[in-house]
């Protein structure tokens, strides 16, 4: 008999990187398409410095968008190599076996081929890229599975505050920084960018709560299990987690944001932007391992399978 690792670290992997592909993809989008907006609308963007610093910031977000693709075909293929090496099946069977798997390929192509034109400066290309964006992050809706929406849900709303902060630190501040833009025009710039994103943070996070509260209700099945299964000692460590990530976000939407005034300031909201960050990538692996994880049995069903098993 072959034993069976508890946590299957190739699954973990391949979590990961789709994980890290939806904050990528959702991130580059939710950074153009909204986050950028009241920026665009500045009456001195057409031309200049600040026009630069727009398509610098445009290109990169596409940039990022486009490693999110990447990884995606990446956490993809992993996907249809475990389920070929499960069913004992070839890959291109795998691959052909279902329409959501041509779909999700087929999107993510899009995708690629999107992000690299809007790199180069199609610029008319974005909302087509949040339509993709959405209908990849949400593609369960083709089947009919309301209820499997949840988790899908919590990543997007993950995907639309974290993934958006680090567009928004790598994109939009940091550039902003390192841009011929004068003091004057820099300081409102960059105070635009954040105050949009935190409007764009604070409906992400409620959903990101609301559907987490309503996975861990519907994986635990009982209070216990938090104490008594690798399930619950995951989760618990995730919560742990998350609750610093909360706390630093917290922190830069109450104190660092109202200091954008002064470069210091700036300064400051970056290093905690950073950490917010760090503590984002141990969420995400956290993720990846929980739900690579069997969830937990009641203890009706554990009895009736130790009564199976017996001889």
């Amino acid at each position: 008999m072959t034993d069976h690792p508890l946590v299957p670290w190739t699954r973990v992997v391949t979590e990961y990187l789709g994980f890290l592909s939806s904050f990528a993809i959702i991130g580059a989008v939710a950074f153009r398409v909204i986050v950028l907006r009241p920026v665009r609308r500045r009456a001195d963007v057409g031309q200049g410095p600040l026009a630069d610093w727009q398509r610098s910031a445009e290109a990169t977000a596409a940039t990022i968008g486009l490693v999110g693709a990447l990884l995606g075909g990446v956490s993809l293929l992993g996907d249809l190599t475990r389920v070929a090496t499960e069913k004992g099946i070839p890959l291109s069977e795998a691959a052909t076996s279902g329409g959501i798997v041509i779909a999700r390929a087929g999107l993510l192509v899009l995708l690629f081929g999107g992000f690299a034109l809007a790199a180069m400066g199609r610029h008319s290309l974005w909302n087509a890229l949040a339509v993709l964006s959405l209908a990849l992050a949400l593609r369960d809706v083709a089947r009919g599975r309301w209820v499997a929406l949840v988790n899908p849900l919590h990543v997007l709303a993950a995907s639309l505050w974290l993934g958006t902060l680090f567009v928004v630190v790598v994109a939009g501040v940091r550039l902003a920084m390192k841009h011929q833009l004068s003091d004057v025009r820099r300081e409102p710039v960059i105070r635009e960018t954040v105050n949009a994103f935190s409007r764009l943070a604070l409906m992400a996070v409620p959903l990101l709560v609301a559907s987490g509260v309503i996975t861990a209700i519907r994986h635990l099945k009982y209070l216990a299990a938090l104490w008594t299964t690798a399930y619950g000692y995951t989760f618990l460590g995730k919560m742990a987690v998350v609750s610093g990530v909360l706390a630093v976000g917290a922190w830069n939407w109450r104190v660092a944001r109202p200091r954008l005034a002064s470069e210091n300031g700036v300064t400051s909201l970056l290093k905690s932007a950073r950490l917010e960050l760090l503590l984002a990538t141990v969420v995400l692996a956290l993720t990846a391992v929980l739900v690579s994880l069997p969830t937990p049995r009641l203890p009706t069903e554990q009895k009736a399978v130790a009564a199976r098993a017996a001889p």
